[in-house]
C-alpha cells in the first residue's frame, strides 16, 4: 500500500513538474456528474423504462396464461386419481393432465426465452446510447479544451483498483464540468431554425 501512495505521489509530482515547464494547462472535470445530469441522459432512461415496461407487461400476460395452465394440469391430475371414475376416464383424465403439463412446461420455457431475450435488447439499446452519449460529451470537452488551449482534462470521477479518488486534490477553479454540462443542455428545448425544419 505503501509502494502505491508512492507510485500516485511520484506520478503527480512528475504531472506537476511537467506543467509548470512546459506551460501545460490541467482542467478537471466530473463523468459521473456529466452523464447523469445531460438531459439526453434522462431522455433514454425515460424511454427504457417505457421499453422496459411495456416487456414485463407481456411477461405477466405469458405468466399468468402459464398459471392458468398449471391449475389446468392440476385439477386434470387429481381427477386422474379419483378411484370414483372409472378406469377409462381416469386414464382419459391422465392423459389431458400429461398434456396440459407439456404445455405448461413449453411456457415456462417461452417466458425464460422471451425475458432473456428482452434483456439482452435492453442492455444492447442502453450500450448503444450510453457511447453515443459519452461520444458527445467527450467532443464537448474537446471543444472547450481548444478554444481555452486545455492540454490536459482529468476525469476526478475516476478511482483507483484499490477505490482511491484517482485524483487527491486539485483547485476548484481548475473544474470545467459545470461549463460543459451548461454547452450540453443548452441544446435542450431549442428551437430547430427553418434551415433545419423538414418540410
Amino acid at each position: 500500500m505503501k509502494r502505491f501512495f508512492l507510485i500516485v505521489a511520484l506520478f503527480f509530482s512528475s504531472l506537476a513538474c511537467f506543467a509548470d515547464n512546459a506551460g501545460t494547462k490541467i482542467a478537471v472535470i466530473d463523468m459521473d456528474i456529466l452523464f447523469k445530469d445531460y438531459y439526453k441522459t434522462q431522455i433514454v432512461e425515460q424511454r427504457l423504462k417505457k421499453q422496459q415496461e411495456a416487456y414485463q407487461g407481456w411477461a405477466k400476460k405469458l405468466a399468468q396464461a402459464r398459471m392458468k395452465l398449471k391449475k389446468s394440469f392440476e385439477k386434470l391430475r387429481d381427477e386422474s386419481l379419483n378411484i370414483v371414475l372409472d378406469e377409462t376416464e381416469r386414464e382419459r383424465k391422465k392423459a389431458l393432465a400429461t398434456e396440459q403439463y407439456t404445455l405448461m412446461r413449453e411456457k415456462e420455457a417461452e417466458i425464460r426465452e422471451y425475458t432473456a431475450e428482452k434483456q439482452k435488447s435492453i442492455n444492447a439499446d442502453f450500450e448503444k446510447a450510453r457511447a453515443e452519449i459519452l461520444n458527445e460529451i467527450r467532443a464537448e470537452v474537446a471543444k472547450i479544451a481548444i478554444a481555452e488551449k486545455i492540454d490536459i482534462v482529468l476525469d476526478k470521477s475516476g478511482r483507483t483498483l484499490n477505490n482511491i479518488p484517482s485524483i487527491v486534490y486539485f483547485n476548484e477553479s481548475l473544474n470545467i464540468t459545470s461549463k460543459v454540462l451548461n454547452n450540453l443542455n443548452s441544446t435542450q428545448h431549442k428551437p430547430a431554425s427553418k434551415e433545419t425544419i423538414k418540410k
